[in-house]
């Protein structure tokens, strides 16, 4: 199985937004196979990865059995302690509940812990879509098609962010998307990947005398 979490070129300018620090605990929200939870690790923070598919965390087992690795959906997480930072890459645009996402990660975070997140942000496939649609019409397919992903926007994602106290500083990434033409023959083979539109955000929680 492919591990997805760690693709995009855009994931070092991630990686510096976070800037874990040498004895601080992280997070990993949607950890995959746990490549990322592994480079965060280099630089001497404590990481736990957590993701719901059990696959992928016994491949993260696997490959890095010096790090901690559970099973657990993003919407509950339940966990000993708090964290320093949550990080997530490439996983809030899978979740149809961004609200119970933002109320774990708020009571998962130490006052003045950080979310730093990586998504898909709203209209980055909205091209792939249209494509997608012709050709399912093309093939006379019934129904319309699938729309397995949620692709937020990042004003709706701070004002999350803020109703459950975490001060937002978003900072928007734009990654090129595919050229026309090759959405169209990906969208007539039907299942093709496409090149995201990476939408990056950082969020910091007030310090303890601010939440009460």
């Amino acid at each position: 199985m492919k591990n997805t979490h760690s693709s995009g070129s855009w994931l070092p300018r991630v990686l510096e937004l976070l800037d874990a620090k040498p004895g601080e605990r992280v997070l990993d929200l949607g950890c995959g196979t746990g490549h990322l939870a592994a480079k965060i690790a280099e630089a001497g923070a404590q990481v736990v990865g957590v993701d719901r598919s059990h696959e992928m965390i016994r491949q993260a087992r696997l490959k890095y059995p010096s790090l901690r690795f559970e099973v657990m959906d993003a919407r509950e997480i339940s966990l000993d302690g708090t964290f320093d930072a949550v990080f997530s890459n490439a996983t809030l645009h899978w979740i149809k509940e961004p609200e119970r996402v933002i109320a774990a990660v708020q009571k998962s975070l130490r006052p003045r812990g950080r979310l730093v997140a990586e998504f898909g942000g709203k209209g980055n496939t909205a091209e792939l879509l249209r494509a997608v649609q012709k050709a399912w019409a093309k093939l006379g397919i019934a129904g319309p098609p699938a729309a397995p992903v949620v692709l937020p926007d990042a004003r709706r994602i701070c004002w999350l962010a803020g109703a459950t106290r975490l001060r937002s500083n978003p900072r928007v990434s734009l990654r090129p998307a595919p050229p026309r033409s090759t959405m169209a023959s990906a969208a007539s083979a039907i299942g093709s990947k496409c090149s995201a539109a990476p939408l990056s955000t950082a969020c910091r929680k007030p310090p303890a005398s601010a939440c009460s």
